[in-house]
C-alpha cells in the first residue's frame, strides 16, 4: 500500500541528507516494498522538505487577481464562554481579497463546502487554480466534482507544511485577531458574533490598505484589475500542459514518485513561465546567492 507508506514517510522528520526514523519504517514495510523504491521515496520527500525550508526564504508575488485562489479552515474562540466557531476562508492570492466565508459551530462537511464554492464561483467567477490542504472535507468527491465542473485545477499542500499555503494562513491570523477585538469591544454573545462577525471582519480586512498592494486595499485591487478570463478551451489546454509535465516527471523518476509533489511542481512551472507568479529571493546572510530557487526536481528544470 504505497499510499499508507507515503503518509508515514511524510510524517518523518526530514533533514537535508537524512530522514529520522526511516530505518524503523523500512522494517515495518520491508515485506511490501523494496529498499530501492523506499530510498527513492525518502529522497523525494527530503527534496520537497528542503524546498519548503528554502521557500521560507523567498517571497511569492502573484501578479494577476483571479488566477489563483486558496482555501483553508480556521477556528475562532468567541464570547465570554469561549465558544469555538469554525470559519472556512477562501481568498484570492494576488489581491488578498477574502470572499464571504462560511461560519458555524460545527465542522463543515464536504457537501457544504462544495455548495459554498459553487456559490462563490457563480458570483465572482472561478479561478484557474485553487490551493487547498489535505483535509478530508476539502478532498472529497463533492468538492472534486465542483472543481471539475468549473475546470478549476486543485493544488494540494504538502503534508504538515502550513507555510506552503502561507498567505491564507496569515489571513486567518488577521481574522482571529480582529474577531477578538470586535467581540470584546461590542460585548457580543456567541450567537450574535456567529451571525455577524465573519462578514464584518472580512469586510474590514478587504478594505484595509496594504503596502504590498501599493497602499490600495484588497477590494479595489480585486475588482479594479482587468481579469484574465479562461474559457473552457484555455482551461483544458492548461490542464493538459500540467498533466504532460507530471507524466514526464513520473516517467523520469519511475517507481515511488509522489504524484502530488510532481503536480505542485508542474503548476508552479506553468505559473512562473506565464508570469502569473514571480519568485523573489529574500535578502539574508545565510542564503547562497546561487540558490535563488530550489525546485523539487532540479535535474528536470533548473532555475537561474
Amino acid at each position: 500500500d504505497l499510499a499508507a507508506l507515503r503518509r508515514e514517510i511524510a510524517e518523518l522528520v526530514h533533514g537535508k541528507r537524512k530522514s529520522f526514523g526511516a530505518g524503523a519504517l523500512l522494517k515495518k514495510f520491508c515485506n511490501f516494498v523494496s529498499r530501492r523504491v523506499f530510498g527513492k521515496l525518502l529522497k523525494l520527500y527530503r527534496s520537497e522538505a528542503e524546498a519548503n525550508r528554502k521557500a521560507e526564504l523567498r517571497t511569492l508575488e502573484w501578479t494577476k487577481p483571479g488566477v489563483v485562489w486558496a482555501m483553508d479552515p480556521c477556528e475562532v474562540r468567541l464570547g465570554p464562554d469561549d465558544v469555538k466557531v469554525h470559519i472556512q476562508d477562501v481568498q484570492d492570492l494576488a489581491s488578498g481579497y477574502k470572499f464571504p466565508p462560511l461560519a458555524g459551530l460545527d465542522h463543515f462537511n464536504g457537501e457544504t463546502i462544495a455548495g459554498h464554492l459553487t456559490s462563490i464561483f457563480n458570483e465572482f467567477g472561478a479561478p484557474l487554480f485553487l490551493k487547498r490542504d489535505n483535509g478530508g472535507n476539502l478532498n472529497c468527491e463533492a468538492v472534486d466534482e465542483v472543481l471539475e465542473e468549473y475546470m478549476v485545477i486543485p493544488i494540494n499542500s504538502p503534508v504538515r507544511t502550513p507555510s506552503y499555503n502561507g498567505a491564507v494562513e496569515r489571513a486567518q491570523g488577521e481574522i482571529k485577531r480582529l474577531a477578538d477585538q470586535i467581540v470584546e469591544r461590542e460585548g457580543l454573545s456567541a450567537p450574535e458574533a456567529l451571525a455577524l462577525l465573519p462578514e464584518i471582519v472580512v469586510n474590514k480586512l478587504n478594505h484595509k490598505t496594504r503596502r504590498k498592494l501599493d497602499n490600495k486595499n484588497s477590494c479595489r485591487t480585486f475588482f479594479g484589475a482587468r481579469k484574465i478570463k479562461f474559457d473552457k478551451r484555455a482551461r483544458r489546454e492548461v490542464l493538459e500542459s500540467v498533466k504532460s509535465f507530471v507524466e514526464d516527471v513520473c516517467l523520469h523518476l519511475r517507481d515511488g514518485v509522489d504524484s502530488m509533489a510532481a503536480w505542485r511542481a508542474a503548476a508552479q512551472q506553468w505559473l512562473v513561465q506565464n508570469k502569473f507568479l514571480i519568485i523573489k529571493q529574500n535578502k539574508t546572510k545565510n542564503v547562497n546567492p546561487n540558490e535563488e530557487v530550489s525546485p523539487l526536481f532540479p535535474e528536470l528544470f533548473p532555475h537561474n
